[in-house]
């Protein structure tokens, strides 16, 4: 087992004393018709509202990728509890959203229900976008026997995230059901997408992706259109699940196409020196929490 692997699996025996409690997600692509691109990003921009009107809904995000034909837009939203996703799903964002369905979108949007493995969040600024405007999305999908060294990557690679302050909020998911995992980022402008895309984590990923996947990531760049991200004063544990949704709802990563692949980035440390760094952080994570822990 390389290296890089076999550090990040004993790191993992001390990590859930810095990490905090998975949560949920959703991860819900829509194709836009031709003819309403433009009135598919007013939906997504008049849904704040509704959503601000969920308090269980704690971070939501659309978004429109980039240059990608035909135009496709999604949803990314995050849970504390099943009881809120649920909520979410019989609400009125979701319900609106299929009501338009057939007239924004070349089919039913699809409901990918992920579990979130690590995340790095902050406050917004209260703006339509919260102070965001671009994103990345990458897909990938484990090798039948690396699932879990997938999982323990993505949670060591929160140690890195965290150094960089231009990613403001990142997300390592897992659609449970399958092999795929993503990565979904956000960032305030271009240079700071750029310098995470050329960074440690980044270069670590692909680094990997003999060892530990089928093919590359498909990496893909969006614009924010909107989000909010409530903070702990506009949250609270509401249940009021309804038996019937009407929604339609398919676990698991949709086969996406049209989607530009993305070039390997061509700098970042090699695997050892992420592995020594990673070690270096959880360490003085570790002692910032008054554990004794050295290397």
């Amino acid at each position: 087992m390389p290296v890089i692997l076999l550090s990040l699996l004993l790191l993992l025996q001390v990590l859930p004393l810095a990490l905090g409690e998975v949560s949920l997600a959703l991860l819900v692509p829509a194709i836009a018709k031709g003819d309403q691109v433009d009135a598919t990003q007013k939906f997504f921009e008049g849904a704040i509202p509704l959503v601000e009107a969920e308090p269980q809904t704690i971070e939501w995000f659309g978004v429109k990728f980039t240059d990608v034909d035909p135009p496709t837009f999604a949803i990314f939203d995050t849970f504390n509890s099943e009881d809120g996703r649920n909520v979410h799903l019989d609400g009125k964002v979701a319900g609106a959203l299929f009501a338009n369905a057939d007239t924004l979108f070349v089919a039913d949007p699809v409901i990918n229900k992920a579990n979130v493995l690590a995340s790095k969040v902050q406050e917004g600024d209260g703006s339509l976008t919260e102070g965001l405007s671009v994103g990345l999305r990458v897909n990938f999908t484990a090798k039948a026997d690396k699932m879990q060294d997938v999982r323990d990557f993505l949670t060591g690679a929160l140690t890195l995230v965290k150094d960089e302050p231009d990613t403001l909020f990142w997300y390592a998911v897992e659609f449970p059901g399958t092999d795929g995992f993503s990565i979904v980022d956000f960032f305030e402008a271009e240079n700071g997408r750029e310098e995470h895309l050329n960074g440690k984590v980044a270069a670590a990923l692909f680094a990997s992706v003999d060892e530990l996947l089928t093919g590359q990531p498909d990496v893909v760049k969006f614009d924010v259109v909107s989000a909010n991200v409530k903070g702990e004063s506009e949250q609270k544990d509401d249940t009021g699940m309804k038996d019937e949704s009407g929604m339609k709802d398919k676990s698991g990563m949709t086969e996406d196409s049209g989607m530009k692949p993305y070039e390997k980035p061509n700098s970042g440390l090699a695997p050892e020196q992420f592995c020594k760094e990673l070690c270096m952080g959880l360490v003085t994570m570790l002692k910032e929490k008054g554990t004794n822990c050295e290397i």
